[in-house]
Protein backbone atom coordinates (compact mmCIF):
# COMPACT_ATOMS: atom_id res chain seq x y z
CA UNK A 1 0.00 0.00 0.00
CA UNK A 2 1.27 3.53 -0.79
CA UNK A 3 0.31 6.94 0.07
CA UNK A 4 1.10 10.42 -1.19
CA UNK A 5 0.43 13.93 0.23
CA UNK A 6 0.78 16.78 -2.38
CA UNK A 7 0.11 20.67 -1.08
CA UNK A 8 1.00 23.92 -1.90
CA UNK A 9 0.37 27.93 -1.62
CA UNK A 10 1.65 31.46 -3.38
CA UNK A 11 1.08 34.93 -2.19
CA UNK A 12 1.99 38.18 -4.73
CA UNK A 13 1.66 41.74 -3.78
CA UNK A 14 2.98 44.33 -5.87
CA UNK A 15 1.56 48.40 -5.71
CA UNK A 16 2.17 51.59 -7.59
CA UNK A 17 0.95 53.97 -5.11
CA UNK A 18 4.42 56.18 -5.36
CA UNK A 19 4.10 57.31 -8.40
CA UNK A 20 0.49 59.64 -7.62
CA UNK A 21 2.31 61.13 -4.83
CA UNK A 22 5.56 62.00 -6.92
CA UNK A 23 2.97 63.98 -9.16
CA UNK A 24 1.67 66.09 -6.31
CA UNK A 25 4.71 67.42 -4.94
CA UNK A 26 6.42 68.37 -8.38
CA UNK A 27 3.24 70.86 -8.72
CA UNK A 28 4.09 72.80 -5.50
CA UNK A 29 7.87 73.16 -6.23
CA UNK A 30 7.07 74.75 -9.49
CA UNK A 31 4.64 77.18 -7.89
CA UNK A 32 7.40 78.67 -5.33
CA UNK A 33 9.85 78.81 -8.19
CA UNK A 34 7.56 81.13 -10.21
CA UNK A 35 7.45 83.71 -7.53
CA UNK A 36 11.03 83.91 -6.89
CA UNK A 37 11.70 84.72 -10.19
CA UNK A 38 9.34 87.83 -9.84
CA UNK A 39 11.26 89.27 -6.77
CA UNK A 40 14.11 89.44 -8.90
CA UNK A 41 12.67 91.19 -11.57
CA UNK A 42 12.06 93.49 -9.12
CA UNK A 43 15.82 93.99 -8.06
CA UNK A 44 16.41 95.50 -11.56
CA UNK A 45 14.13 98.28 -11.64
CA UNK A 46 16.02 99.76 -8.59
CA UNK A 47 19.07 99.74 -10.07
CA UNK A 48 18.17 102.05 -13.30
CA UNK A 49 16.74 104.57 -10.38
CA UNK A 50 19.64 105.05 -8.67
CA UNK A 51 22.16 105.31 -12.00
CA UNK A 52 19.38 108.33 -12.99
CA UNK A 53 20.09 109.82 -9.85
CA UNK A 54 24.39 110.03 -10.37
CA UNK A 55 23.99 112.17 -13.16
CA UNK A 56 23.90 115.68 -11.13
CA UNK A 57 27.33 114.74 -9.79
CA UNK A 58 30.45 113.28 -10.47
CA UNK A 59 31.36 111.67 -7.49
CA UNK A 60 27.59 110.68 -6.93
CA UNK A 61 27.56 109.17 -10.03
CA UNK A 62 30.25 107.05 -9.18
CA UNK A 63 28.94 105.42 -5.71
CA UNK A 64 25.49 104.68 -7.36
CA UNK A 65 27.22 102.87 -10.48
CA UNK A 66 29.03 101.09 -7.15
CA UNK A 67 25.61 100.35 -5.53
CA UNK A 68 23.46 99.37 -8.56
CA UNK A 69 26.26 96.85 -9.28
CA UNK A 70 25.73 95.47 -5.71
CA UNK A 71 22.23 95.06 -6.30
CA UNK A 72 22.72 92.69 -9.56
CA UNK A 73 24.71 90.63 -8.06
CA UNK A 74 21.99 89.98 -5.14
CA UNK A 75 19.43 89.64 -8.04
CA UNK A 76 21.22 87.05 -9.32
CA UNK A 77 21.95 85.16 -6.31
CA UNK A 78 17.70 85.26 -5.86
CA UNK A 79 17.77 83.77 -9.26
CA UNK A 80 20.07 80.51 -8.04
CA UNK A 81 18.20 79.97 -5.06
CA UNK A 82 15.03 79.31 -6.86
CA UNK A 83 16.70 76.87 -9.00
CA UNK A 84 18.09 74.67 -5.85
CA UNK A 85 14.49 74.71 -4.37
CA UNK A 86 13.13 73.03 -7.74
CA UNK A 87 15.79 70.51 -7.29
CA UNK A 88 14.98 69.60 -4.10
CA UNK A 89 11.78 68.93 -5.23
CA UNK A 90 12.75 66.84 -7.60
CA UNK A 91 14.52 64.44 -5.53
CA UNK A 92 11.94 64.31 -3.03
CA UNK A 93 9.78 63.06 -5.83
CA UNK A 94 12.18 60.27 -6.72
CA UNK A 95 12.88 59.22 -2.98
CA UNK A 96 9.05 58.89 -2.61
CA UNK A 97 8.57 56.78 -5.07
CA UNK A 98 11.43 53.94 -4.33
CA UNK A 99 9.74 53.40 -0.79
CA UNK A 100 6.11 53.36 -1.90
CA UNK A 101 6.69 50.44 -4.15
CA UNK A 102 6.11 47.03 -3.57
CA UNK A 103 6.72 43.47 -4.84
CA UNK A 104 6.12 40.83 -2.59
CA UNK A 105 6.00 37.07 -3.78
CA UNK A 106 6.17 34.56 -1.21
CA UNK A 107 5.21 30.03 -1.08
CA UNK A 108 5.07 27.29 0.45
CA UNK A 109 5.11 23.32 -0.09
CA UNK A 110 4.54 20.07 1.42
CA UNK A 111 5.05 16.52 -0.05
CA UNK A 112 4.32 13.65 2.03
CA UNK A 113 4.91 9.95 0.94
CA UNK A 114 4.11 6.52 3.24
CA UNK A 115 4.25 3.08 2.30
CA UNK A 116 3.21 -0.01 3.91
CA UNK A 117 4.45 -3.47 2.93
CA UNK A 118 2.02 -6.42 3.92
CA UNK A 119 3.21 -9.90 3.58
CA UNK A 120 1.15 -12.36 3.84
CA UNK A 121 1.81 -16.25 5.00
CA UNK A 122 0.49 -19.51 3.53
CA UNK A 123 -2.08 -20.67 5.85
CA UNK A 124 -3.23 -23.51 3.81
CA UNK A 125 -3.96 -27.08 4.95
CA UNK A 126 -4.19 -30.10 3.13
CA UNK A 127 -6.87 -32.10 2.91
CA UNK A 128 -7.53 -36.24 3.33
CA UNK A 129 -10.31 -35.93 0.28
CA UNK A 130 -8.95 -35.68 -2.98
CA UNK A 131 -11.63 -33.65 -4.58
CA UNK A 132 -9.98 -32.45 -7.32
CA UNK A 133 -7.45 -35.45 -8.06
CA UNK A 134 -10.91 -37.33 -8.28
CA UNK A 135 -12.97 -34.78 -10.41
CA UNK A 136 -9.83 -34.40 -12.78
CA UNK A 137 -8.73 -38.06 -13.66
CA UNK A 138 -12.47 -38.98 -13.81
CA UNK A 139 -12.47 -36.36 -16.80
CA UNK A 140 -9.25 -37.68 -18.22
CA UNK A 141 -11.25 -40.85 -18.47
CA UNK A 142 -13.19 -39.26 -21.32
CA UNK A 143 -10.20 -39.03 -23.64
CA UNK A 144 -9.16 -42.88 -23.48
CA UNK A 145 -6.59 -41.62 -21.00
CA UNK A 146 -6.02 -44.15 -17.41
CA UNK A 147 -4.65 -43.33 -14.52
CA UNK A 148 -3.32 -45.87 -11.58
CA UNK A 149 -4.26 -44.74 -8.31
CA UNK A 150 -1.10 -44.10 -6.33
CA UNK A 151 -2.33 -44.27 -2.89
CA UNK A 152 -0.33 -47.12 -1.98
CA UNK A 153 2.90 -45.64 -3.51
CA UNK A 154 2.64 -42.20 -1.42
CA UNK A 155 1.32 -44.05 1.53
CA UNK A 156 4.73 -45.84 1.36
CA UNK A 157 6.99 -43.26 0.73
CA UNK A 158 5.52 -40.49 2.72
CA UNK A 159 4.11 -42.17 5.40
CA UNK A 160 1.59 -40.22 7.61
CA UNK A 161 3.47 -37.35 6.08
CA UNK A 162 0.86 -34.41 4.74
CA UNK A 163 1.71 -33.56 0.93
CA UNK A 164 1.46 -29.89 1.28
CA UNK A 165 2.24 -26.96 -1.58
CA UNK A 166 5.75 -26.78 -0.13
CA UNK A 167 6.48 -29.98 -0.22
CA UNK A 168 5.61 -29.71 -3.73
CA UNK A 169 8.05 -27.40 -4.69
CA UNK A 170 10.66 -28.87 -2.85
CA UNK A 171 12.84 -30.68 -6.20
CA UNK A 172 15.21 -32.50 -3.93
CA UNK A 173 12.11 -34.19 -2.22
CA UNK A 174 9.87 -34.94 -5.33
CA UNK A 175 13.12 -36.23 -7.54
CA UNK A 176 13.52 -38.60 -4.57
CA UNK A 177 9.62 -39.53 -5.18
CA UNK A 178 9.92 -39.81 -8.71
CA UNK A 179 12.94 -42.45 -8.21
CA UNK A 180 10.84 -44.46 -5.71
CA UNK A 181 7.67 -44.42 -8.63
CA UNK A 182 9.96 -45.36 -10.90
CA UNK A 183 11.90 -48.46 -9.19
CA UNK A 184 9.17 -49.92 -6.75
CA UNK A 185 5.42 -48.83 -8.33
CA UNK A 186 7.26 -49.35 -11.66
CA UNK A 187 5.73 -45.92 -13.01
CA UNK A 188 7.31 -44.58 -16.27
CA UNK A 189 5.79 -41.15 -15.78
CA UNK A 190 4.46 -39.42 -13.02
CA UNK A 191 1.32 -37.20 -12.38
CA UNK A 192 1.75 -34.13 -9.80
CA UNK A 193 -0.84 -31.45 -9.10
CA UNK A 194 -2.23 -29.12 -6.51
CA UNK A 195 -5.75 -27.06 -5.73
CA UNK A 196 -5.99 -24.47 -3.28
CA UNK A 197 -9.25 -23.55 -2.56
CA UNK A 198 -9.30 -19.81 -0.91
CA UNK A 199 -12.91 -18.46 1.05
CA UNK A 200 -14.27 -15.12 -0.22
CA UNK A 201 -17.11 -13.01 0.73
CA UNK A 202 -20.76 -14.01 1.45
CA UNK A 203 -23.19 -12.11 -0.38
CA UNK A 204 -25.60 -10.28 1.35
CA UNK A 205 -28.88 -10.62 -0.92
CA UNK A 206 -28.31 -14.02 -1.67
CA UNK A 207 -26.78 -15.56 1.60
CA UNK A 208 -23.95 -17.50 -0.44
CA UNK A 209 -20.10 -17.63 0.32
CA UNK A 210 -18.01 -17.01 -3.03
CA UNK A 211 -14.72 -18.96 -3.01
CA UNK A 212 -11.88 -19.08 -6.12
CA UNK A 213 -10.13 -22.97 -6.60
CA UNK A 214 -6.50 -22.55 -8.07
CA UNK A 215 -5.39 -25.71 -9.97
CA UNK A 216 -1.52 -26.67 -10.96
CA UNK A 217 -1.17 -30.44 -13.09
CA UNK A 218 2.30 -31.85 -14.49
CA UNK A 219 2.99 -34.60 -15.96
CA UNK A 220 6.62 -36.26 -16.45
CA UNK A 221 8.24 -38.97 -17.11
CA UNK A 222 9.95 -40.75 -13.62
CA UNK A 223 13.49 -41.78 -15.75
CA UNK A 224 15.41 -38.61 -16.59
CA UNK A 225 12.60 -36.31 -15.81
CA UNK A 226 11.11 -35.05 -19.50
CA UNK A 227 8.33 -32.79 -18.84
CA UNK A 228 5.32 -34.16 -20.84
CA UNK A 229 2.42 -31.64 -20.12
CA UNK A 230 2.08 -28.75 -17.32
CA UNK A 231 -0.67 -26.28 -17.10
CA UNK A 232 -2.43 -24.22 -14.02
CA UNK A 233 -6.08 -22.50 -14.13
CA UNK A 234 -8.35 -20.74 -11.72
CA UNK A 235 -11.68 -20.56 -11.15
CA UNK A 236 -14.87 -19.30 -9.03
CA UNK A 237 -18.12 -20.36 -7.40
CA UNK A 238 -20.91 -19.84 -4.89
CA UNK A 239 -22.41 -21.80 -2.33
CA UNK A 240 -24.35 -21.66 0.92
CA UNK A 241 -20.59 -23.03 2.85
CA UNK A 242 -17.17 -23.42 1.62
CA UNK A 243 -17.33 -27.05 1.15
CA UNK A 244 -20.02 -26.43 -1.56
CA UNK A 245 -18.18 -23.77 -2.94
CA UNK A 246 -15.20 -25.82 -3.19
CA UNK A 247 -17.05 -28.54 -5.06
CA UNK A 248 -18.73 -26.51 -7.75
CA UNK A 249 -15.37 -24.89 -8.16
CA UNK A 250 -13.22 -28.18 -8.48
CA UNK A 251 -15.94 -29.09 -11.01
CA UNK A 252 -15.67 -26.33 -13.40
CA UNK A 253 -11.52 -25.84 -13.17
CA UNK A 254 -11.66 -29.85 -13.68
CA UNK A 255 -13.78 -29.66 -16.96
CA UNK A 256 -11.74 -26.69 -18.39
CA UNK A 257 -8.08 -28.11 -17.89
CA UNK A 258 -8.88 -31.56 -19.01
CA UNK A 259 -9.22 -31.06 -22.48
CA UNK A 260 -6.10 -29.25 -23.06
CA UNK A 261 -3.98 -31.70 -20.90
CA UNK A 262 -4.95 -34.61 -22.62
CA UNK A 263 -4.14 -32.96 -26.02
CA UNK A 264 -0.93 -32.45 -24.71
CA UNK A 265 -0.48 -35.76 -22.97
CA UNK A 266 -1.65 -37.39 -26.38
CA UNK A 267 0.60 -35.57 -28.68
CA UNK A 268 3.82 -36.28 -26.22
CA UNK A 269 2.91 -40.05 -27.71
CA UNK A 270 2.18 -39.55 -31.02
CA UNK A 271 5.65 -37.72 -31.46
CA UNK A 272 6.82 -40.14 -29.53
CA UNK A 273 5.91 -42.95 -31.74
CA UNK A 274 6.89 -41.02 -34.75
CA UNK A 275 9.75 -40.10 -33.63
CA UNK A 276 11.34 -42.59 -31.64
CA UNK A 277 12.52 -42.35 -27.54
CA UNK A 278 16.12 -40.67 -27.24
CA UNK A 279 19.01 -43.10 -24.83
CA UNK A 280 21.95 -42.53 -23.86
CA UNK A 281 24.20 -45.56 -24.13
CA UNK A 282 27.43 -46.45 -22.12
CA UNK A 283 29.74 -49.29 -22.41
CA UNK A 284 32.34 -49.10 -19.44
CA UNK A 285 35.67 -50.79 -18.77
CA UNK A 286 39.07 -50.73 -17.76
CA UNK A 287 41.70 -49.91 -20.55
CA UNK A 288 39.63 -51.35 -23.50
CA UNK A 289 41.22 -51.22 -26.34
CA UNK A 290 40.86 -49.32 -29.83
CA UNK A 291 39.24 -52.05 -31.83
CA UNK A 292 36.42 -52.99 -28.92
CA UNK A 293 35.06 -49.11 -28.68
CA UNK A 294 35.09 -49.31 -32.74
CA UNK A 295 32.88 -52.63 -32.43
CA UNK A 296 30.29 -51.18 -29.97
CA UNK A 297 29.83 -47.68 -32.02
CA UNK A 298 29.79 -49.93 -35.65
CA UNK A 299 26.79 -52.12 -33.52
CA UNK A 300 25.48 -49.12 -32.25
CA UNK A 301 24.64 -48.06 -35.77
CA UNK A 302 23.52 -51.37 -36.72
CA UNK A 303 20.53 -51.62 -33.90
CA UNK A 304 17.64 -52.35 -35.91
CA UNK A 305 15.08 -49.35 -35.50
CA UNK A 306 18.03 -46.93 -34.33
CA UNK A 307 18.76 -43.34 -35.63
CA UNK A 308 20.12 -40.03 -34.90
CA UNK A 309 23.33 -42.31 -33.06
CA UNK A 310 25.93 -39.76 -32.36
CA UNK A 311 29.05 -40.36 -30.10
CA UNK A 312 29.58 -38.01 -27.09
CA UNK A 313 32.41 -39.51 -25.79
CA UNK A 314 35.64 -42.23 -26.68
CA UNK A 315 38.38 -43.22 -24.20
CA UNK A 316 40.34 -46.36 -22.37
CA UNK A 317 37.91 -46.12 -19.38
CA UNK A 318 34.56 -46.21 -21.71
CA UNK A 319 32.15 -44.94 -24.75
CA UNK A 320 29.26 -42.86 -24.83
CA UNK A 321 26.75 -42.48 -27.21
CA UNK A 322 23.30 -41.17 -28.07
CA UNK A 323 20.18 -42.61 -30.33
CA UNK A 324 16.77 -42.99 -30.95
CA UNK A 325 14.52 -45.83 -31.10
CA UNK A 326 11.45 -46.47 -32.29
CA UNK A 327 9.21 -49.35 -31.44
CA UNK A 328 7.54 -50.84 -28.65
CA UNK A 329 10.82 -53.14 -28.05
CA UNK A 330 13.04 -53.50 -25.36
CA UNK A 331 15.70 -50.92 -26.20
CA UNK A 332 18.61 -53.35 -23.48
CA UNK A 333 17.67 -56.37 -25.81
CA UNK A 334 18.29 -54.70 -29.17
CA UNK A 335 21.40 -53.02 -27.74
CA UNK A 336 22.83 -56.19 -26.06
CA UNK A 337 21.99 -58.20 -29.62
CA UNK A 338 23.51 -55.67 -31.40
CA UNK A 339 26.94 -55.80 -29.66
CA UNK A 340 27.17 -59.03 -29.05
CA UNK A 341 26.76 -59.82 -32.96
CA UNK A 342 30.13 -58.37 -33.46
CA UNK A 343 33.26 -60.67 -34.01
CA UNK A 344 35.06 -58.13 -31.85
CA UNK A 345 33.31 -59.37 -29.07
CA UNK A 346 33.29 -62.78 -29.32
CA UNK A 347 34.19 -64.60 -25.97
CA UNK A 348 33.69 -61.54 -23.83
CA UNK A 349 31.42 -61.27 -21.03
CA UNK A 350 29.23 -58.45 -20.79
CA UNK A 351 26.66 -57.17 -18.19
CA UNK A 352 24.03 -54.71 -18.43
CA UNK A 353 22.07 -52.31 -16.53
CA UNK A 354 19.27 -49.93 -17.82
CA UNK A 355 17.64 -46.95 -15.40
CA UNK A 356 15.45 -45.41 -17.44
CA UNK A 357 16.57 -43.69 -20.74
CA UNK A 358 20.07 -44.66 -19.55
CA UNK A 359 21.49 -48.18 -20.43
CA UNK A 360 25.20 -49.27 -19.90
CA UNK A 361 26.94 -51.89 -20.52
CA UNK A 362 29.58 -53.14 -18.70
CA UNK A 363 32.95 -55.23 -20.00
CA UNK A 364 32.82 -58.18 -17.38
CA UNK A 365 30.37 -56.73 -14.26
CA UNK A 366 29.26 -53.57 -13.89
CA UNK A 367 30.18 -51.70 -10.58
CA UNK A 368 31.88 -55.15 -9.67
CA UNK A 369 35.68 -55.77 -9.39
CA UNK A 370 37.10 -57.01 -13.04
CA UNK A 371 37.34 -60.36 -13.70
CA UNK A 372 39.55 -61.56 -16.29
CA UNK A 373 38.17 -62.08 -19.42
CA UNK A 374 36.61 -65.41 -21.17
CA UNK A 375 36.79 -66.87 -24.43
CA UNK A 376 34.09 -68.80 -26.60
Amino acid sequence: MEMKYDAGASFKDKSIKAASSSASANSAVGYSASVNAANASSSQVNAKSQAALGAHSGDAAFNANAKSSLNASSANSASLAAKENYAAASNSKSASAAIDAKNVAAASHETASYKKLVKYQDASKPTSHPLFLNEFSGKLRDYDLRLLDSMNARSKYFGDKPINLALLSNSAEMAKFSEFARTKANADFLMVGSATVIAGERNSATGELSCVVNAEVKTFATAGGELIASMAESTQAAGPNIEACNATATQKVARMMAPSFAGSTLGYWADRAARGRQYTVEFKGANLTLPLRMAFTKALQQVDGATAVEKKSDGPEGVMATLTLKGKGDPMEQIYAAVTSQPAFSGKELDGKTEGEQVTLCLNKCGGPETKTKKR
